[in-house]
């Protein structure tokens, strides 16, 4: 390793060390038995982190086409929560494989009180996750995403979006 190497390795492990970045040590292919023999990768969270628990999810305005999320670190993981109508039809989807992702989504349903009412596991297109529920009752649910394989990095991205169905009948025809 140069020493300009060794010196970029030092200042990395450090600002680690003091919590300043999300930093990952990877093994060089030839790396040796000297700790400095390791290359430091960023992998930058979405703009919804930290989301990585229950009780520090991210509202999820209903209205809107989808949110942008990835995974960064290993076994990241990606909460939501969003109110709901008793009665009312609601669709939770990711879409990744469509758009050249590597992440193969997981979803979980959750009510308020943090019970899981539902999850999904490639029910949608591809790798892709789909949950279609009813509201039991007028309140906040949460969601969470992870990649099925706990993979990570800058391909490991996904659209996330909750929407409420709506709802329409066909017309009885009588002859």
């Amino acid at each position: 390793m140069k020493g300009t190497q060794k010196l970029l390795a030092i200042v990395a492990i450090l600002l680690l060390g003091l919590g300043v970045l999300p930093l990952l040590a990877q093994p060089l292919p030839y790396a040796g038995t000297d700790w400095l023999d390791y290359e430091a990768t960023l992998y930058y969270g979405d703009s919804y982190e930290p989301d990585d628990t229950f009780d520090s999810a991210n509202q999820y305005p209903l209205g809107i086409a989808y949110q942008v999320h990835n995974f960064h670190l290993p076994q990241d993981r990606d909460w939501v929560w969003f109110d709901a109508t008793a009665g009312s039809l609601y669709t939770v989807q990711t879409h990744a494989s469509a758009l050249g992702s590597s992440a193969d989504t997981v979803v979980y349903l959750y009510d308020s009180l943090g019970r899981l009412l539902d999850s999904d596991n490639d029910g949608g297109e591809g790798f892709d996750s789909a949950i279609y529920a009813r509201a039991t009752y007028s309140g906040r649910y949460y969601v969470q995403v992870q990649d099925w394989r706990h993979g990570y990095g800058a391909s490991y991205w996904y659209h996330l979006s909750v929407r409420e169905f709506d709802q329409f009948y066909l017309p009885l025809v009588r002859r």
